[in-house]
């Protein structure tokens, strides 16, 4: 399968309006949605654009096979029979559109004012409060020029130009576009697709040979990744992060689409051991960030580090904050020591159309955060480490060569990222004077055992066996400051446990900047750390025995895994401007 893409040029006649979930001027009800990376710049949403194709194609009763395949699965929603020990559910497994795109813009001029008004069913006048006002981005009969691309997977030049026709019939099939078109908002005059095009490749090259390769990536539209089991019922709030099982995902598509194991035979048969690093946002300076350890306090308008304090305590009289309690100013202390650049956010609102009745269709509203990529790169890294000696010149090579078109689609929006790699070398770490070393996550791990949490309710204790079983009984957990999470839900459930039958086992995870200080019992702590250090903590015995499927990969039954990115740790992440706080004696001398 072969990448393409096509220019799209849709003409739009005024009136038109599609309306903008964020807030408008004062009075403004509906103002006009705008590209949130150029808001001079009205937009026409994909999402929008897709569903009218989707919708023309079943009208003018295009194989139904042809339009899941090119537009994925229309995932309405519908409760899914559980398999039994020996059968996976259909309707998980993700099915991603050969489609996808940016969007489409045409640059805003001046905008008008619309206003209307209800008619009170009884009265047949004006209904009281009934008042709307409207964003008009164009007046009646002006023309509006939406641009864009569209990005095509398909099996060949001669699928895509036909994938590109459909496309083309299907917007000239189109009578309107946008909000408001019972009333005649909207009207397309015309549209078109051009020829498709080979994607844009570059060549990438390496100064030198090397097992860990960093990775800087440009997203080209606004991304999600969604939380895992986020509270908030219909809205998907986004990760800052790009994680790394998305970017392997996104490798192994590209490797199927350019031959598979036939082209790329170390990858293939390597690929489950290659460790890929969650991206982090670098902003303008182009570091990539840290988490601060949760052992980090406030108090007194410093901070302080309490990672080797012996039981609660005050300091200064005054009771330290931790991360829970912190307000802005604090927060802006903590990022002066451990920068975090904040990245835009735009929310878009969307739902699904009822096409007999052409209205919103019940129940079917949700909400999309999205991150905005503004500013620099986002920067993650590739280790070959775990690989055998001797496949990975060949695995680098053959992933150099993925890396020569953008990775994507990647998350709910389908976004694309041009990769620029760069060798690297690996450095070992030393432990503290005092001969102890402090683990800081930097991306989530399963590590405490809930079920024997369940027993004694003893989080030090769950700890210190993870610890001591993951290291081989050369590390011993000394204190620890944690936050935890449960990740679940249907999907997770049915992806990854549906061998499990019907029993619902939620993950137990530890969070990014939860910090453990441990020391040494033996001769093997030190490469234990240093071990981690590199490729992140370990799969825990009790984890593979309790997730585990036989005659399988971890990764078909475990997402939380160290080559996916998870269990990054940082070693002794301590700043000298955050000082231990002063002992209790010189505190009572001041």
């Amino acid at each position: 399968m072969a990448r393409f893409t096509s220019a799209v040029v849709i003409k739009v006649k005024g009136p038109f309006l599609t309306k903008s979930t964020a807030a408008g001027g004062l009075g403004l009800d509906a103002p006009a949605a705008r590209n949130p990376q150029n808001k001079n710049e009205l937009e026409l949403p994909w999402t929008l654009v897709k569903g009218k194709i989707r919708e023309a194609w079943t009208e003018l009763e295009i194989d139904k096979q042809k339009i899941d395949r090119w537009l994925g699965e229309d995932r309405r929603r519908q409760e899914h029979e559980a398999g039994g020990e020996d059968e996976k559910p259909e309707g998980v497994e993700p099915r991603p559109s050969r489609l996808s795109s940016r969007g489409f813009h045409c640059k805003a001029g001046e905008t008008g004012r619309r206003w209307r008004v209800q008619i009170d069913a009884d009265r047949g006048s004006v209904g009281d409060g009934m008042l709307q006002e409207l964003e008009s981005a164009a007046a009646p009969g002006e023309t509006l020029e939406f641009k864009g691309k569209i990005e095509i997977r398909a099996q060949g030049a001669a699928e895509a130009d036909e994938i590109r026709r459909h496309v083309e019939l299907a917007l000239l099939w189109t009578p309107n576009l946008g909000g408001l078109r019972t009333i005649g908002f909207g009207r397309v005059a015309a549209a078109s697709v051009t020829e498709p095009e080979a994607a844009h490749t570059q060549k990438q090259t390496l100064e030198k040979r090397s097992d860990r390769i960093e990775l800087l990536l440009w997203p080209d539209r606004p991304f999600c990744f969604a939380k895992a089991g986020s509270p908030r019922g219909n809205l998907f709030e986004s990760t800052d992060f790009i994680p790394g099982a998305a970017l392997k995902a996104a490798v192994s598509v590209a490797m199927e689409d350019r031959g598979g194991s036939k082209e790329f035979t170390n990858l293939h048969e390597h690929l489950d051991k290659v460790r890929f690093t969650h991206a982090l946002p670098c902003g303008e300076e182009g570091v990539r960030p840290c988490y601060a350890p949760k052992s980090v306090v406030v108090a007194q308008d410093q901070l302080y580090d309490v990672i080797d304090c012996n039981g609660a305590r005050t300091i200064g009289g005054e009771a330290p904050k931790f991360q829970t309690d912190w307000k802005s100013s604090d927060k802006n202390l903590v990022r002066a020591a451990y920068p975090w650049p904040k990245v835009k956010r735009d929310l878009r609102v969307r739902t699904a159309i009822d096409s007999a009745q052409r209205r919103a269709d019940r129940g079917r509203l949700f909400a999309l955060e999205t991150v905005v990529p503004e500013l620099g790169p986002w920067a993650g890294s590739v280790d070959l480490g775990l690989i055998d000696e001797s496949a990975r010149r060949g695995v680098e090579d053959e992933l150099l060569q993925v890396f020569r078109e953008a990775l994507g689609p990647l998350g709910k929006t389908q976004m694309f990222a041009p990769v620029e790699p760069k060798a690297s070398q690996w450095q070992d770490v030393e432990p503290r004077a005092d001969g102890t070393w402090t683990l800081t996550l930097q991306s989530a791990a399963i590590l405490a055992d809930p079920e024997r949490l369940l027993e004694d309710r003893d989080l030090f204790k769950a700890y210190r066996g993870a610890i001591g079983e993951m290291s081989d009984e050369s590390l011993e957990l000394e204190r620890f400051f944690s936050e935890e999470s449960l990740a679940g839900g249907y999907y997770l459930h049915k992806r990854f446990q549906w061998h499990q039958g019907t029993r619902y086992m939620p993950y137990l995870l530890t969070e990014p900047g939860s910090v453990f200080l441990v020391k040494a019992t033996n001769g093997k702590a030190a490469g234990c750390v240093n071990e981690w250090a590199r490729f992140g903590l370990p799969t825990p015995d009790w984890a593979t025995k309790r997730y585990g499927r036989p005659n399988s990969k971890p990764w078909e039954w475990l997402p939380y895994l160290r080559e996916n990115g998870y269990g990054e740790v940082a070693i002794n992440l301590t700043r000298e401007a955050i000082p231990a706080p002063p002992s209790e004696e010189d505190a009572d001398g001041q």
